[in-house]
């Protein structure tokens, strides 16, 4: 059992779900059931797998060669949307490469087929749906080899979020592409191109921008190393849920108000700089620097502060003594906002006795040009 638990905890890992977890990278809530089956060999289906005959059951039974069980439980977890057609067979050994790496300390899988993968990447005539199982699954290994443990975790929680899921193979592979050079910050069509996977003109043009790639990584093999770091080397799933907690701000003469979800407020902490230094935070729920409270279904934090033009506001996201997220809010003072702070009613007809002069001249002079 501890086995199990070991190879089984290596594939939630690889996919980037928790026991503990929340939302989309909750691991799942279903058990694993591995049952005794009277045809066939193994297989998976209907959220069971299946084993029959002595050779099966000895693999399911015993700690020794478990390569048909990952795989078998990997199927149990395996994303379509991630799958193109003829690598359903390929893409589900992620989880058996990581339960192999789990279990064993390496990934030995591959090795007797790296003269095979790279004698392929060397052709000039390439068809990677017609190579055997594990020569395609070569291009997974080195994505995992290359950018290290963290690259999967972060490319299963991109397609987890992703508001639209690809539905024909062709979409498939393009989203693929995209979303791993993503992750990896590197635009990867070449290296998708050296498999023989092509890029459309429209993944070009969306990764166009993206730092080229200067490393032949498709000569990955378990002897020839290239290594490249990633944007974030460690997985935090609340990273994603960092971007987006910030649901506003808004300015006045006086104060500062930023509007946080309520959701990701519990075991987190938010701090609020202008201009590099600290104003105030939103830490474990409670309000430091300012005033807090639930106002429009959003956790807002009210600073009493005066921004001025040009200033740089910045929300901080912190998890575990870590800082892992800065996101820039400029204070643009234009002049709308400062007419309308004019004004005490939305119909605009009484007068704030917090007016000052620089607001009037402002608005003198939206007024006189038009």
């Amino acid at each position: 059992m501890a086995y199990y638990d070991k190879f089984l905890f290596a594939q939630d890992k690889i996919e980037g779900t928790l026991e503990t977890g929340r939302g989309d990278y909750l691991s799942a809530q279903h058990l694993q059931h591995y049952v005794e089956a009277n045809s066939g060999y193994m297989f998976a289906t209907n959220e069971y797998t299946g084993y029959y005959g002595s050779g099966a059951m000895e693999r399911l039974l015993k700690t020794n060669n478990g390569w048909g069980v990952w795989h078998e439980s990997g199927h149990q977890r395996q994303m379509y949307a991630m799958t193109f057609s003829k690598a359903t067979e390929v893409i589900v050994n992620l989880y058996s490469m990581a339960a192999q790496k789990a279990v064993t300390g390496r990934i030995t899988t591959l090795d007797a087929y790296h003269p095979q993968i790279q004698n392929y990447l060397a052709s000039s005539n390439k068809n990677y749906e017609s190579q055997s199982n594990y020569v395609k699954l070569g291009l997974y290994w080195q994505l995992m080899d290359v950018f290290g443990d963290s690259f999967y975790p972060q490319l299963h929680q991109r397609y987890r979020l992703l508001e639209k899921k690809p539905q024909t193979d062709a979409e498939e592979k393009q989203v693929f592409i995209i979303e791993s050079s993503k992750v990896a910050n590197l635009n990867l069509v070449p290296f998708f191109e050296m498999w023989g996977i092509s890029a459309t003109g429209s993944t070009k043009e969306a990764l166009k921008n993206y730092p080229e790639l200067d490393k032949p990584i498709w000569l990955n093999t378990n002897t020839n190393k290239y290594r490249i770091g990633i944007p974030h080397n460690i997985y935090i799933p609340e990273l994603a849920y960092f971007k987006n907690v910030v649901k506003g701000m808004s300015y006045n003469d006086s104060q500062i108000q930023v509007a946080f979800d309520v959701n990701w407020l519990k075991g987190y902490k938010y701090v609020v700089t202008k201009n590099n230094n600290y104003l105030g935070e939103v830490s474990d729920g409670k309000a430091y620097g300012g005033e807090g409270g639930v106002l429009n279904n959003n956790y807002t934090l009210t600073i009493k502060t005066l921004p001025l033009p040009n200033d740089k506001i910045n929300v901080e996201a912190h998890y575990n003594g870590v800082h892992h997220l800065k996101t820039y809010y400029p204070y643009d003072v234009n002049l709308e906002n400062q007419l309308l702070q004019l004004f005490t009613d939305n119909a605009r007809k009484k007068i704030s006795t917090r007016c000052n002069a620089r607001i009037v001249r402002h608005v003198v002079g939206f007024y006189t040009t038009g």
